[in-house]
């Protein structure tokens, strides 16, 4: 990475990340981990749309799974003493509070923030135009969909705050 000198290695998979943190700070003690979490919800519609885009299998259940899983191991971080340098940001704060959020991560790794260049989000969907539209990618789950995915994650979404119970998020 440019801004540091080439002194930083940034990978983006966190649930790879996050089961293998403990051997990772073990590799590298004085390195900085930036753990970014997202709805369980987007995320497993976002990865449906880019598996039917790429037209690989996609296996609902296990992907309700897995995140709920990624999400129990997000839980257990925190709690961690023996890992320094370590933050939790939630995917869609920073999608609202980017250049906030962005100086602020800055400076936990300790390099001047800079004017960042503007990207295009990177989307399996047709249609996005504002950080709303990157929330509510699960909006067109049947009803079969929703239940299967509150049995299998709803308790996560319900710990990580993104729902009250899992009674209050369907509409008709």
């Amino acid at each position: 990475m440019l801004a540091s000198g080439g002194g930083r290695f940034i990978e983006k998979t966190p649930e790879w990340n996050v089961r293998h943190l403990k051997l990772l700070h073990e590799l590298f003690p004085s390195a900085y981990y930036i753990l970014v979490y997202r709805d369980g919800r987007n995320q497993v519609a976002s990865t449906e749309a880019k598996k039917m885009k790429q037209k690989e299998d996609f296996d609902f259940v296990s992907s309700c799974q897995n995140w709920a899983k990624a999400m129990n191991l997000f839980e257990e971080v925190p709690d961690k003493k023996s890992i320094k340098n370590m933050r939790l940001v939630r995917y869609e704060d920073l999608l609202v509070s980017f250049n906030e959020i962005f100086i602020d991560l800055c400076k936990f790794i300790r390099i001047k923030p800079f004017k960042q260049r503007p990207i295009i989000p990177n989307s399996s969907f047709e249609n996005f135009n504002s950080p709303e539209d990157f929330n509510n990618r699960w909006g067109s789950w049947s009803e079969e969909k929703v239940n299967i995915f509150k049995k299998t994650a709803g308790s996560q979404l319900i710990k990580w705050r993104y729902v009250e119970s899992n009674d209050s998020w369907w509409y008709d």
